[in-house]
């Protein structure tokens, strides 16, 4: 204690095993938390786990205030403790803190129910920071006025939360003459710890709710605006994109080929012979076609032959007007008319221009996007191993200038946010030049790597800005609500782009913020949910998603769920389905034997519903994905219930692996020879 008067509620209280964390002492009028432990005295010595590495430090204790079990012990730093230090260490070293400490002796008594006291000895930096660096970072806070700052070990307390475990006032001098001596000098500053450091430490520790409130914000606010941009886009593309200034010349950021042609054609369909996109097409044209020739065949009657180049009649003109309209040109030649035949024969049989062309562009389309898969994650890593031979480089040529103006200039800038504006208003621009220079068939994948980059490196470098400033938090909860802002900003880019890819991705990132998740652990994948209540959450959202997918179809069309037709049915059924087999299972929860079989009766009966009507429902409304989903979770469901009798009945496990080994070498046999039984699974029609 540095003096002060103690409060009443304490004054001359026992500090025995009862006493609680919530004992203060009354320091100029602001009330301080107090300690667990009391400090005797803390040595520093240099760390031995890594030869030249660590800071390893000593703390003895005369007495424990709190017997309650304590746990999760950090270390932080208060007060001016990075006083003349480099400006990116100033900046960096605040969102490491409080470090989490391991390894440290004493810890198990501590997690104990009990009033025993305890020295503490824990090494620092133990396998990264060298002693060189180590001395360097003491001798420059020596030089720069060597300020008292408070050095505040801090754990977790059942019911009680993050409090104080203990505290030392020292000096960075202090430090260094217990590094120098091997420990046997004190590094405790004598006069006790300082009222203001006091009253730091406690708001450090507790924070404010006003300046997290901002932090939300500031984390949030280019996220928000970026996704609220896809909204505009998606429903008023027009008037967002009359905001940008006239450029003659491109985009914001890239030049590219509008949709400026009349009939909307793509710069692919330009160039290659017209066919028609759909059977209705093909087939309407065909009976024009036939129109168009018997009109010829009765101008070429009337003239006897007699005209060297027959003139068209006037019933032509109009039935050309109409097979343009039908392949998508706002203009289309009897040569042209009668040469489609001949390029649908070539596609039919992937032959001939369009064919090799098309496939050319697929396999386009694939590089592309694998190379935006490709940017969004070695961006990062690559600026990082750019600049790492770049800042040696400067440091060679102008160590000082590079310290006091290059490096502090760049430190400011990312406080200040303006790299994160930066990233940000590049991915805003991109994605207005997918909307505004470039036809659909390319703007997809512009956006699609706008949309990379946004959920990707922009939002990991906003959240290692602003993230690491907040106390505490879920970490369930802030996986559910990025993905539910994922879902948010792709679900505008696919009902704009008509992507069925964007799609698919909005839809498992909306199954994400409801606790359903996919990983790879090596040599094998990990689907399932997060907890119970995810299972229920899914399982529920599932079971209205199909309704409502089928309800929606039956009455609108299939054109009316747009490119989220596919991905509601396939994902809807898989989630739906995997969860019902999940809960359905003998081994699933445990409880008392009445209860126990009355919930397993009511799960197997509910999951033999949804599989029913999930067949009947695909195979009446046209849906053979959901119906055939259905049939395969129902094999599934029945190898189930016949495993729990055979291990429940404890019948012999050869027998079990035969049986299941014979099922499913019969069920891979009928897939290959009803491979469209597979491929409608993965599509709704």
């Amino acid at each position: 204690p540095t003096g002060g008067a103690r409060c009443a509620a304490c004054s001359g209280a026992n500090f025995g095993a009862d006493l609680r964390a919530e004992h203060h002492i009354q320091r100029l009028g602001t009330t301080h938390m107090e300690p667990v432990l009391r400090v005797t005295s803390a040595s520093a010595t240099p760390g031995t786990v890594r030869r030249g590495h660590g800071l390893h430090v000593q703390i003895s204790t005369d007495l424990r205030r709190q017997a309650a079990p304590l746990s999760a012990l950090r270390i932080t730093l208060v007060g001016p403790a990075l006083a003349g230090q480099r400006a990116a260490i100033r900046v960096l070293a605040p969102t490491l803190l409080p470090f989490r400490l391991t390894h440290v002796r004493g810890a198990h008594t501590l997690s104990a129910r009990s009033s025993t006291t305890t020295d503490l000895d824990f090494t620092l930096g133990a396998k990264q920071l060298s002693h060189a660096a180590l001395f360097s970072l003491v001798d420059t806070a020596v030089e720069a006025g060597d300020p008292v700052f408070l050095i505040e070990l801090l754990c977790e307390c059942d019911g009680t939360g993050t409090m104080p475990l203990a505290q030392i006032p020292t000096r960075a001098s202090l430090i260094r003459a217990s590094l120098s001596a091997g420990g046997d000098a004190s590094i405790v500053a004598p006069g006790g710890v300082p009222a203001s450091l006091a009253r730091q430490a406690d708001r450090q520790r507790r924070g404010s709710v006003l300046r997290s409130l901002y932090i939300w914000l500031r984390w949030w606010v280019w996220a928000l605006a970026y996704t609220a941009l896809c909204s505009a886009l998606c429903v008023a593309p027009a008037p967002t994109l009359a905001w940008l200034p006239a450029r003659a010349s491109g985009g914001l950021l890239l030049k590219g080929q509008a949709d400026l042609a009349p009939g909307g054609l793509s710069p692919l369909a330009r160039v290659l012979p017209p066919v028609p996109a759909s059977p209705h097409a093909a087939f309407v044209l065909g009976g024009l076609a036939q129109r168009v020739e018997a009109a010829m065949a009765a101008a070429a009657a009337s003239d006897n032959g007699t005209a060297a180049v027959p003139a068209l009649p006037e019933a032509v003109p109009p039935l050309l007007k109409r097979a343009a309209g039908l392949v998508g040109r706002a203009a289309l030649s009897l040569d042209e008319l009668r040469a489609v035949e001949a390029r649908l024969h070539e596609v039919e049989h992937q032959r001939g221009v369009i064919a090799r062309v098309g496939g050319a562009f697929t396999f386009i389309n694939l590089v592309w996007l694998l190379s935006i898969v490709g940017i969004a994650v070695s961006v990062g890593p690559s600026l990082v191993h750019a600049l790492t031979p770049l800042r040696e480089q400067l440091l060679r040529l102008a160590r000082w200038l590079f310290r006091r103006v290059i490096e502090p200039l760049c430190v400011r800038l990312h406080v200040y946010g303006v790299f994160e504006a930066a990233a940000w208003l590049f991915t805003a621009a991109l994605l207005l030049d997918a909307f505004a220079v470039f036809h659909p068939e390319a703007a997809v994948f512009v956006a699609a790597t706008s949309a990379a980059l946004a959920l990707g490196p922009c939002f990991g470098y906003s959240s290692a800005l602003w993230a690491a400033k907040l106390k505490g938090g879920d970490r369930e909860a802030l996986c559910s609500l990025v993905s539910a802002w994922a879902c948010a900003t792709l679900t505008p880019l696919a009902l704009a782009h008509a992507s069925p890819l964007l799609a698919y991705l909005a839809t498992f990132a909306a199954y994400s913020a409801l606790g359903f998740s996919v990983g790879c652990r090596g040599l094998c994948w990990v689907v399932g949910f997060h907890s119970k209540r995810a299972v229920e959450r899914v399982c529920a959202t599932s079971a209205l998603l199909l309704a409502s997918h089928l309800a929606v179809r039956e009455a609108r069309g299939r054109a009316a769920l747009g490119p989220f037709d596919s991905p509601l049915s396939v994902v809807g059924a898989l989630t739906l389905y995997l969860a019902l087999l999940i809960v359905s299972s003998l081994y699933y929860e445990r409880g008392r034997r009445a209860e126990k079989r009355t919930r397993y009766a009511l799960l197997n009966l509910a999951t033999m519903a949804a599989l029913l009507l999930g067949a009947a429902g695909g195979w009446v409304c046209g849906v053979p994905g959901l119906a055939n989903t259905a049939t395969t979770f129902t094999v599934l469901w029945l190898v189930e219930k016949y495993a729990e009798l055979h291990l429940e009945a404890r019948w012999n496990g050869w027998f079990l692996l035969l049986l299941l080994s014979l099922s499913a070498y019969k069920g891979a046999l009928w897939m290959h020879d009803h491979p469209a039984f597979v491929a409608s699974m993965f599509g709704s029609s």
